[in-house]
């Protein structure tokens, strides 16, 4: 439950608790993807960029590393995915594999003003996921 309470010029307002108060009754919209996935990136520190939002700002940006020798030199490359509500999946954006040696990427193609849920996986040439990172973010509509 929230109370409406508003203010006028000089600072005035009635308690919430006021019986004169406006009572709203709201729900929350669940934007949670319904795909659970297991976060197992064991192989180095994750970092992130930008993931407020501003005018200057291209979108969402994540940077990883990749420090277990013995397992990374086994990655063919990374695959960033976005929750796409409509179809219930996460959905590549980009083609194919990013490069084995790829450390950082912005998803330019985010829209402001939303919540944005992401995986980062580590493949190898077989196909073969060896870790996996989730993550979310709000881009947000600053001017």
């Amino acid at each position: 439950m929230y109370a409406v309470v508003a203010l006028d010029r000089w600072d005035n307002a009635l308690h919430p608790t006021d019986p004169k108060v406006t009572v709203v009754e709201a729900t929350e919209l669940d934007v949670r993807p319904s795909v659970t996935v297991t976060r197992d990136w064991e192989l180095g520190t994750m970092g992130y960029g930008t993931v407020i939002g501003g005018p200057e700002q291209d979108g969402p940006s994540i940077d990883w590393r990749c420090d277990r020798t013995a397992v990374c030199d086994t990655v063919a490359g990374y695959r960033i995915s976005r929750w796409n509500a409509t179809t219930k999946a996460y959905e590549p954006l980009h083609t194919g594999l990013l490069a084995a040696d790829t450390r950082a990427y912005t998803d330019t193609t985010a829209a402001r003003g939303a919540t944005h849920f992401y995986t980062l996986e580590a493949v190898r040439a077989d196909g073969t996921v060896v870790g996996t990172h989730a993550w979310n973010c709000v881009f947000q509509n600053r001017v």
